[in-house]
C-alpha cells in the first residue's frame, strides 16, 4: 500500500493522469468518429433511394414499392394535395431537405424532395445504426476501463523504478541518522525523511565541528602547560644547581610524556580514514602501552599484569589501538588508586582492563567518558591532565566501530572498575 503522501504516489498519480487524459481523448474520438460514420452511411443509403426515385413517374399520391436491403420506406405526393392516408402525417408535413425523427417508437431519418410533379418523401429507420453506436460506446467504455486499470499499474511500477534511487537514499539516511531531528518537517513521506535526516546530519556535523574546535583548544592548552612546566623546571634546576635536581628531572620527563602522549593522541585522530590495518598481536601492544606511562615524582605504579595470550592476533590499525590501550591504562593509573591492575582476554576479541581501586560512583560512571570530566574534579592539578584521554577513547572506538563499556563497584568482593573494549 502507497502512502497518498509518498514521492511514489505523486508520480504514479502524476502519469496516470496524464495517461488517463489521452485515453479519454481517444475514446471519445473514436465514439465520435463512429457517429460521424454513422451519419455518412445513413445519408448514402439514403441518397441511392433517392436516385432510384428520380426516374419513376407515379400516377398518383401514394407508397412506393422498393427493394432494399435496409429497411426504407417512400412516398409520392402529387402537387397540390395536401395528405394522402397512406402518408403518415408527420412525414407529410414536412419542409424540403433531411430531418431526423421519432416515428413508431423508432428513430428515422427522412428525406423531403421536390419535384415539379409533386414530393417524394423517403425515409429510413436509424435504430439499429443508433443501437451498434451505443453498442460500439458500452464496448469503448470497457475498454478505457481496462486501460486505465492497466496505466495505473503500470504507472505505479514506473513510479517505482525512478523512485527507488532517492527512497533508498532516504533509508540509508534515515537509518545512519537514527535520532529524532529538531527540525519538525511537515509531511512524514521521503521528502520529509529526507529533510530530517539532513537536518539531523548538519546538526551532527556542526557539533563535531566544535568539539573538534574545543578539543584543539585544550589540547594546546595541556601541550602549553606541560611546555611551560618543563621551561620552569629547567629554569629552576640552573638556578638551584645540584639542589632538588632529580625530582625536578623527573618532572620534566613526567611533562614530557604527556606532551608527547597529547600529541600522539592527536596524529591518531587526524589519521583517522587513512591508516592501514595490520595484523596486532594484543599482548605485545598492551606491554608498549603500559611501558609508556610516566612515572617519576615520587609516583610509583601499581603492580601489573598482563594475560592476554601471545597467540592472540587481530587485523586492526596499530595506532590507534595503541593510544586506545594507553588511554585506558594512564586513566586507571591517575584515577583509580589501585594496586593491582590485570589486562584480559575473556574472549578472543575483547580485551578487559581490571583493577582493584576505589572504583566509580553511578553518578560518576555515566559521565566518564565526557570531555574534561575527572573521577574527582573538572581538573587534575597533580597529573596535568585536562580529561580528553577518555573522550579520545570515545571517538577512536566510535570511528573504528570498537564497543567500550565499563562496569564498576565501590565496595564488596568486586570493588574496583572494569573495562571491556570489544574489538570486533
Amino acid at each position: 500500500m502507497i502512502a497518498t503522501s509518498s514521492v511514489t504516489y505523486r508520480i504514479q498519480l502524476a502519469m496516470s493522469l496524464a495517461l488517463t487524459f489521452v485515453v479519454l481523448v481517444l475514446g471519445a474520438g473514436s465514439y465520435l468518429a463512429f457517429g460521424y460514420l454513422k451519419d455518412n452511411v445513413l445519408n448514402e443509403h439514403l441518397n441511392e433511394v433517392v436516385q432510384q426515385l428520380e426516374t419513376v413517374k407515379p400516377d398518383a399520391s401514394g407508397a412506393l414499392s422498393l427493394d432494399q436491403r435496409h429497411r426504407h420506406l417512400a412516398w409520392f405526393l402529387a402537387t397540390g394535395e395536401q395528405g394522402a392516408n397512406d402518408v403518415p402525417a408527420e412525414f407529410s408535413a414536412l419542409t424540403a431537405g433531411t430531418h431526423e425523427l421519432n416515428w413508431q417508437q423508432e428513430q428515422w431519418r427522412v428525406r423531403v424532395l421536390d419535384r415539379e410533379d409533386g414530393r417524394i418523401i423517403t425515409a429510413a429507420t436509424s435504430e439499429s445504426f443508433r443501437q451498434r453506436q451505443t453498442e460500439f460506446g458500452l464496448l469503448i467504455l470497457a475498454c478505457m476501463t481496462f486501460c486505465l486499470l492497466m496505466v495505473w499499474l503500470t504507472a505505479g511500477h514506473l513510479a517505482a523504478l525512478a523512485s527507488g534511487p532517492m527512497i533508498r537514499l532516504v533509508h540509508m539516511l534515515s537509518q545512519r541518522s537514527g535520532e529524532q531531528h529538531q527540525y519538525q518537517v511537515a509531511n512524514d513521506n521521503e521528502m520529509g525523511r529526507l529533510l530530517g535526516a539532513f537536518n539531523v546530519m548538519q546538526s551532527r556535523l556542526e557539533e563535531e565541528l566544535y568539539e573538534e574546535r574545543e578539543m584543539a583548544l585544550n589540547l594546546g592548552h595541556e601541550l602549553n602547560t606541560a611546555l611551560c612546566a618543563i621551561r620552569s623546571e629547567a629554569e629552576m634546576l640552573l638556578l638551584t644547581g645540584q639542589g632538588g635536581g632529580r625530582s625536578r628531572l623527573e618532572n620534566i620527563i613526567r611533562q614530557a610524556d604527556i606532551a608527547a602522549a597529547g600529541l600522539q593522541s592527536a596524529q591518531n585522530l587526524a589519521s583517522i580514514g587513512r591508516s592501514h590495518k595490520q595484523e596486532c598481536c594484543l599482548s605485545r601492544y598492551v606491554d608498549d602501552a603500559w611501558g609508556s606511562l610516566p612515572t617519576g615524582a615520587g609516583k610509583t605504579l601499581p603492580h601489573f599484569r598482563n594475560e592476554v595470550p601471545e597467540s592472540l592476533r587481530l587485523n586492526l590499525d596499530p595506532s590507534a589501538l595503541l593510544v586506545v590501550i594507553r588511554n585506558l591504562l594512564q586513566n586507571v593509573v591517575d584515577h583509580a588508586r589501585a594496586s593491582d591492575v590485570v589486562v584480559s582476554a575473556p574472549t578472543p576479541t575483547t580485551l578487559m582492563f581490571k583493577d582493584n581501586g576505589q572504583g566509580i560512583a553511578a553518578d560518576r560512571l555515566e559521565r566518564l567518558f565526557e570531555r574534561h570530566f575527572h573521577q574527582g574534579a573538572r581538573s587534575s592539578p597533580q597529573t596535568g591532565r585536562r580529561g580528553l584521554g577518555m573522550d579520545i577513547v570515545r571517538q577512536i572506538c566510535l570511528y573504528h566501530g570498537w564497543t567500550l563499556r565499563v562496569q564498576s563497584d565501590v565496595q564488596g568482593a568486586q570493588r574496583g572498575t572494569r573495562f571491556y573494549l570489544e574489538l570486533e
